[in-house]
């Protein structure tokens, strides 16, 4: 957890070249908490701007817009649960996943039947 001296040297390392590229994405969480424990202590963002070193508007638009999605994010894989009671077959439905590897964007993008090849080649051009 930062303290405000530390998220400060944190910031100024971190600080952009240019003002159009902006911090690190893996900067701003750890920031915004310490700006959020802040807030809840009464502190005003004025007060909190100044002690880091940051512009306001740039506190107000971080808290404002989360950060955008990593992108691909690690998933468990487990084994699908088996059925332990019989459904009906009225009940059972008709429509079953296509063999093979599926993949889901961030954005809800959804490959399914995938070999192993196509799954490495679709990630390729999407990252």
């Amino acid at each position: 957890m930062l303290d405000v001296p530390a998220a400060r040297a944190l910031l100024e390392r971190t600080r952009p070249t240019q003002p159009t590229q902006g911090y690190p994405a893996e900067v701003r969480p750890p920031v915004l908490e310490l700006v959020r424990r802040e807030l809840a202590e009464g502190i005003n963002l004025n007060a909190i701007a100044r002690s880091l070193g940051l512009n306001r508007g740039t506190l107000r638009y971080w808290l404002d817009h989360p950060a955008k999605s990593p992108g691909f994010v690690p998933v468990l894989l487990q084994p699908e649960p088996q059925v332990v009671t019989p459904v009906p077959a009225q009940l059972q439905p008709t429509l079953t996943s296509p063999a093979g590897l599926t993949l889901i964007s961030p954005a809800g993008f959804r490959l399914d039947g995938l070999n192993l090849d196509q799954a490495i080649h679709a990630l390729s051009r999407l990252t």
